[in-house]
């Protein structure tokens, strides 16, 4: 470019204030076009870096989900929660002996679970409300699953047996107790008085398909 400069100069008659002004312009485009071509150049670089980094850093990312993913076993399910029609297929299933409450003649049996192979549910409706009975032998444990903190909650015990009501104000909609190597629980979608839920409770026997 200097050159040039020189040449066009030479053919061109200019005051020597003013061919400086110009030379000085020119050297000082000259410094900002290197330094561009500098700038260009870092930034291509830095570019390089950063693409360089990402692809590690998704490759490591790969690699760590896919020796997870080997690692982790598949989670099993210990559980099954079986459906049948009947309470005589209720006690057929069950690896122990069935024993039912004595409810009301309004109260149908609507539907009968075996949760977990080692409790049985019975739910009863009178068509408005619902009895839902458990029974297990699970070493003295709640099998209600009912998780509803009562604000009242009351001990009866009737010859060796302590029963536990849960309920507000006086009405109580959830009895447990544990008899022999049995675990029991009854809840009322209605709550009930103490002696209406303890008769149902006492009145539990050996299921008898006749």
């Amino acid at each position: 470019m200097r050159t040039k400069y020189k040449e066009i100069m030479d053919k061109i008659k200019v005051s020597e204030e003013l061919e400086q002004r110009l030379e000085s312009n020119l050297q000082q485009l000259s410094i900002e076009e290197e330094a561009f071509s500098h700038s260009k150049t870092s930034l291509r670089k830095y570019l390089q870096i950063g693409t360089m980094v990402a692809c590690f850093t998704v490759c490591i990312l790969g690699l760590h989900l896919k020796l997870s993913k080997i690692d982790t076993p598949p989670l099993e399910e210990n559980y099954s929660i079986t459906s049948v029609k009947t309470v005589e297929e209720l006690s057929e299933k069950m690896k122990f002996q069935l024993k039912v409450p004595n409810v009301s003649p309004e109260f149908k049996v609507v539907e009968c679970n075996d949760l977990f192979e080692s409790v049985a549910e019975i739910v009863y409706s009178d068509g408005v409300e619902e009895l839902n009975y458990r029974i297990g032998i699970n070493n003295g444990q709640d099998i209600s699953g009912v998780y509803t903190v009562y604000s009242d909650i009351k001990n009866s015990t009737i010859g060796h047996t302590e029963y536990t009501l849960k309920g507000e104000s006086g009405e109580y909609s959830l009895i447990t107790w544990v008899e022999d190597e049995y675990s029991f629980a009854l809840q009322s979608s209605k709550p009930l008085s103490s002696d209406e839920l303890l008769q149902i409770a006492t009145s539990v026997e050996l299921y008898n398909k006749n």
